[in-house]
């Protein structure tokens, strides 16, 4: 996880995947973003290829929608740059004015050999003061 700054404790951090080894596509539970003003950041911590061989490939995208459980998303057409075999992370922004009130991401592995790996995500942002 980078560092991030917020020296007047404006942001608010959302885990939407928990660190954990997956070896086949998947959705995060869907996120309701409408309290967020501006843009919200997507962090998404992928560790080392813990099964498969050296060509593997991860992709997020976001989708959205007006459903809490995502049954009408669709896809933003926000990605993040693909990743490959190293430990890395990754960002997408996303600006909640262009976007349905629920957003999820969708990551796809690729590569041969049904490869694995630890993956993270986080959601930041700024909420508005109600």
């Amino acid at each position: 996880m980078g560092l991030i700054l917020d020296p007047v404790n404006e942001l608010t951090r959302t885990t939407v995947q928990v660190n954990v080894s997956k070896s086949a596509n998947f959705n995060t539970t869907p996120v309701d973003i409408s309290s967020y003003i501006g843009n919200v950041l997507c962090i998404v911590s992928a560790g080392l290829l813990t099964a498969g061989d050296n060509n593997c490939t991860t992709d997020a995208a976001v989708w959205t929608g007006s459903e809490s459980n995502g049954a009408n998303a669709t896809n933003a057409a926000i990605v993040m740059t693909q990743m490959t075999n190293t430990a890395q992370t990754k960002t997408i922004s996303v600006d909640t004015r262009a976007v349905g009130q629920y957003l999820k991401l969708v990551t796809t592995f690729g590569g041969a050999n049904s490869p694995a790996r630890p993956i993270s995500i986080e959601l930041v942002g700024c909420k508005r003061v109600q």
